[in-house]
C-alpha cells in the first residue's frame, strides 16, 4: 500500500510539472533497519531525459557604401554611390541529453548532503547496455539542496554527447541520487538509481534561408553568406536645397535584423569655370611605367575621384567615372586639392595583375585648364608553366640487366654544363649524383645545383631565355638571371648566392610569375 501511494504521488508530480514527454522509471529506496534506520529517512526518484541533435542558423547584416558624402553641381549634375549589403551565416550542431530527475523525501526527516551524479549508456554490440560514455555527471541541486520529509523537488540538468558517439540515436540516463542520512546507512552516500531511455530528436533553432529587401528598391534571397552590389545614381535637383540626406535600410525579412547607411548630398549652385583632371589607364607592356610606344588602353575600369575638405581635414568622394580607349577625364571646379584612385583592371588571361606606377595621384586644381597625365599602368603576369625541377634533372637508376645507369641527363648535357659553368663533370651519372641532394651551409653548391637546373631548362627549349619574370617587384629576363648567377658564383657574398638561388629555384619550380603582353580581354 505505502509503495502504490508513492508511485500515485510521483505520477502526480509528473503529470503537474509537465515534465519532457519521455519514459521515466520511478525508483525506490526505502531500507528497514534496526537503530539505524529509525534516525534517517527514504528516498523515491525518477528520470527523464531527451536527446536533442540540435541545428542552430543564426544571421547578420551590415550594410556599407563607397561614399558617405557627395557634391552635385551644374558641372557635376550627377554621381554615383555604389552600396554593398552583406549577411553572414552562422550554422551550430550541438547534440546533448537534457531532463530533469525527480526526487521525492519519503521520510520524516530532511534530506542531508543531497547529490546526483548522472551516467549516461550507449548499447554495445549485442544490444546491451554497457559503454558508459558520460560518467558521475554532476546535477546541480542548487534549486534545492534539501528536501523537507514528503517534500519533493525536479533537479534540471543539460550534459553534451561527446562528438565520438554523435552516430548514436538511442541512450540510456542512469541517475544516481544520494543522501548521507538515508536509512540503514547513516553517514554513507546512498539512495535510488532511477534510469530511462531516449531516443535522438532533431530540431532545428532559426532560418536555414532568409529574404533580403532594400529600401533603395532591391531584394535578394539566400541560404548562405553572401553580398550584394548595387549603383545608385543621384543627380543634381536645386529644389532639394544646398544639403539633404538619403537614409536606407537593409532588413533581413525573417529575423528583422536591419543595417542602414546615410549619404549627405551637397549641391552647388555658383556657376563657376572648370578644369579637367585626366589620363589614361593602360597595359604597360614594357613595364617601364610610362604609357608610350606599344602599350595599350584599358577599358571599363573605375576611377574614383575625391575632393579634400580642409574644414575636416577628410577626403569626400566626388564622383567614379570608367576609362575608355581615350582614357578617362573628370571636369572639377578649382581652388581644390583631388585625389584620383583608380582600381585593379580584371583580365581572364591574368593570374596576376600589378601596378607600374601609383594608383592614386593629388592633383592640385588651381585654375580653369587641363590636368593630364595622371596615368595608370598595369602589368598582366602569368604564372612560368614547363620547367623541371632540379629533382627531375638528378634522375638516376641501375638497370640490372645491361650493368649501366640509366640517368636522365645525356653526356651531351655533360659537356654543355662544363661549357657554360667551367666546370669537369665526367659522365651524366656523375652530373645527376652531383644535383641529388644539397650541401646544406655550402650556399655556392646550392647555387651551382640550381643553376644547372635552369641551363637544361633553357637547353631543352622548356623555357626560354626571353622571358620576363617578376620576383620581388623586379623584372629580369631569365638569361639576365643566369648572367646574375654566374657572377655570384665567381665574386658574389653568400647574401647574393642565395638571392639568385631563390630566384633559380623559383624558376626551375615554376613557383613565378612572368610578363605576359596583352593586347585586350
Amino acid at each position: 500500500m505505502k509503495k502504490t501511494m508513492l508511485l500515485s504521488i510521483a505520477t502526480t508530480i509528473l503529470i503537474a510539472l509537465s515534465i519532457l514527454p519521455i519514459a521515466t522509471v520511478l525508483t525506490s529506496s526505502s531500507t528497514t533497519s534496526d537503530g539505524q534506520g529509525r534516525a534517517g529517512t527514504t528516498l523515491s526518484a525518477y528520470v527523464t531525459a531527451s536527446a536533442i541533435y540540435l541545428t542552430k542558423y543564426e544571421w547578420e547584416i551590415e550594410k556599407t557604401a563607397n561614399a558617405s558624402e557627395i557634391y552635385l553641381s551644374q558641372g557635376s549634375p550627377t554621381a554615383t554611390v555604389e552600396y554593398t549589403v552583406s549577411v553572414s551565416k552562422t550554422t551550430t550542431v550541438s547534440y546533448y541529453i537534457e531532463g530533469y530527475v525527480c526526487v521525492t523525501n519519503g521520510g520524516d526527516r530532511a534530506t542531508e548532503n543531497l547529490a546526483i551524479n548522472l551516467d549516461v549508456y550507449v548499447k554495445d554490440t549485442t544490444g546491451g547496455w554497457t559503454i558508459r560514455i558520460i560518467n558521475d555527471y554532476p546535477v546541480d541541486v542548487s534549486g534545492k539542496p534539501i528536501l523537507d520529509p514528503g517534500e519533493s523537488y525536479c533537479y534540471y540538468y543539460k550534459v553534451e554527447i561527446p562528438n565520438y558517439y554523435w552516430s548514436k540515436e538511442e541512450f540510456k540516463a542512469t541517475a544516481n541520487v544520494t543522501i548521507t542520512n538515508h536509512s540503514g546507512r547513516l553517514g554513507t552516500p546512498f539512495g535510488p538509481s532511477p534510469s530511462t531511455t531516449t531516443s535522438k530528436t532533431s530540431m532545428i533553432q532559426g532560418y536555414d534561408c532568409v529574404d533580403v529587401a532594400d529600401t533603395n528598391g532591391y531584394s535578394w534571397s539566400t541560404c548562405d553568406s553572401k553580398s550584394w552590389t548595387y549603383v545608385i545614381t543621384f543627380e543634381y535637383d536645386p529644389s532639394k536645397g544646398e544639403s539633404y540626406k538619403h537614409n536606407n535600410t537593409a532588413t533581413i525579412v525573417q529575423t528583422d535584423q536591419s543595417a542602414s547607411w546615410t549619404v549627405e548630398v551637397y549641391q552647388e549652385f555658383e556657376v563657376v569655370q572648370y578644369a579637367t583632371i585626366s589620363g589614361v589607364v593602360f597595359w604597360d607592356n614594357n613595364y617601364n611605367g610610362l604609357y608610350d610606344e606599344g602599350d595599350k588602353p584599358i577599358s571599363g575600369v573605375a576611377v574614383d575621384l575625391y575632393r579634400y575638405n580642409e574644414t575636416t581635414g577628410g577626403w569626400v568622394y566626388v564622383n567614379t567615372t570608367y576609362s575608355d580607349e581615350y582614357g578617362y577625364y573628370f571636369d572639377v571646379e578649382p581652388g581644390y586639392i583631388y585625389k584620383v584612385v583608380v582600381s585593379t583592371p580584371t583580365c581572364g588571361s591574368c593570374d596576376k595583375i600589378v601596378n607600374t606606377t601609383p594608383t592614386y595621384y593629388l592633383v592640385n586644381v588651381e585654375e580653369a585648364k587641363t590636368y593630364g597625365d595622371n596615368d595608370f599602368g598595369f602589368v598582366c603576369l602569368k604564372m612560368l608553366a614547363g620547367a623541371r625541377s632540379k629533382g627531375y634533372w638528378s634522375w638516376s637508376q641501375y638497370n640490372r640487366r645491361t650493368g649501366q645507369w640509366q640517368t636522365r641527363v645525356t653526356q651531351e648535357d655533360v659537356n654543355y654544363v662544363n661549357s657554360e659553368l667551367d666546370t669537369s663533370f665526367s659522365s651524366p651519372k656523375e652530373l645527376a649524383d652531383y644535383l641529388v641532394n644539397p650541401v646544406y651551409g655550402d650556399m655556392k653548391t646550392i647555387l651551382m645545383q640550381q643553376l644547372i637546373a635552369t641551363l637544361l631548362n633553357l637547353r631543352y627549349g622548356y623555357i626560354s631565355g626571353d622571358t620576363v619574370i617578376y620576383y620581388n617587384n623586379m623584372y629580369i629576363t631569365i638569361n639576365d638571371v643566369v648572367s646574375g648567377a654566374k657572377t655570384a658564383l665567381q665574386s658574389g657574398t653568400r647574401y647574393e648566392q642565395e638571392n639568385w638561388k631563390n630566384i633559380l629555384d623559383a624558376v626551375n619550380n615554376n613557383n613565378v610569375y612572368y610578363v605576359h603582353t596583352v593586347d585586350g580581354c
